[in-house]
């Protein structure tokens, strides 16, 4: 079974400074950056002015980025390693996190999902139904297909080890 990530209630969020920071994530797609990548400095923020929140194992960015706090890549970082790269982030505090550049597989079963496209008809805006081909149990652990700002998805084993490690501020929902 697969899995998207959510930011779960009550834990902090990742800002970035502008724009072009955001665009960095964007872009990853498992291809290797790390030779060439400058860190990253975040804020650790509420998601809500004045909201109290808890600080996360996985600060919250957005769907296409997956960041890891230390006890997160305790856990994760071998794994996650065999398919792509942990890239560094820093916070304003100096706490150091880590980015996964998440590899992109060619998984998505077009003819069963359900797509809107853009006016061109080819540019996917959104896919409000996910459809995988069988090639799907031998893809990496966390990955993402080829769609601009399109999610990460994660494999049931993934969401099983971050019970299991009592690791905080994600919650998963089947695909």
């Amino acid at each position: 079974m697969l899995y998207q990530a959510f930011a779960a209630e009550g834990f902090d969020w990742l800002n970035l400074a502008t724009q072009d920071e955001y665009g960095l994530f964007l872009v990853l797609d498992g291809s290797p950056v790390l030779a060439q990548w400058q860190t990253v400095i975040a804020g650790r923020r509420p998601p809500r002015l004045g909201q109290v929140v808890q600080a996360s194992d996985f600060p919250w960015l957005a769907s296409y980025a997956l960041m890891l706090n230390e006890k997160a890549m305790g856990v994760f970082s071998q794994q996650l390693a065999k398919n792509g790269e942990l890239l560094p982030v820093i916070t304003e505090n100096g706490e150091r996190l880590f980015a996964y550049n998440a590899p992109l597989c060619d998984v998505l079963d077009y003819g069963n999902c359900e797509i809107r496209y853009q006016a061109d008809g080819k540019t996917v805006m959104r896919v409000k139904r996910y459809a995988f081909l069988p090639e799907i149990a031998s893809a990496p652990l966390v990955f993402r297909v080829g769609l601009r700002a399109g999610p990460l998805f994660y494999q049931e084993s993934f969401v099983s080890r971050y019970q299991e490690a009592g690791l905080r501020g994600l919650d998963f929902e089947a695909v």
